[in-house]
């Protein structure tokens, strides 16, 4: 279950490898998010830094995460049962656009049928 103060994965290049949910978007009754859900975190854990690599964020930054995998099964209308090992999350700038420019790993194809089109498809593989 996905709840204020769980841990997500960073699947972007943004520079972000860890980040923690601190306030929901869009939602008044927060029992618990699913896919597509947005939002905020805060950035814990940064990639090292490479010679030459500028980064787009810093540690502590404040930003809106996109759900795109969770530990939660997920049923599709098919019957067939979704579970991803860990939760992942894309993130995004203020104008709900991804700063990382490739989303390593696979995202679900739900998660395609959003407003937010534009930013899954930077992806590589969609299940």
């Amino acid at each position: 279950m996905i709840i204020k103060g769980s841990n997500f994965l960073v699947i972007d290049n943004s520079g972000a490898r860890s980040v923690q949910c601190i306030q929901y978007l869009g939602k008044k009754i927060t029992k618990r998010l699913n896919l597509n859900d947005l939002i905020v975190v805060v950035v814990k854990k940064m990639e090292p830094k490479a010679k030459g690599l500028k980064l787009k964020i810093k540690k502590s930054d404040v930003c809106y995460a996109l759900i795109v995998k969770t530990k939660q099964p997920f049923i599709r209308n098919t019957g067939i049962v979704l579970k991803a090992s860990v939760n992942s999350v894309i993130l995004l700038n203020k104008n709900k656009e991804a700063i990382g420019t490739r989303i390593n790993g696979y995202i679900y194809k739900e998660v395609t049928r959003t407003a937010l089109l534009k930013n899954i498809a930077i992806a590589k593989f969609i299940i």
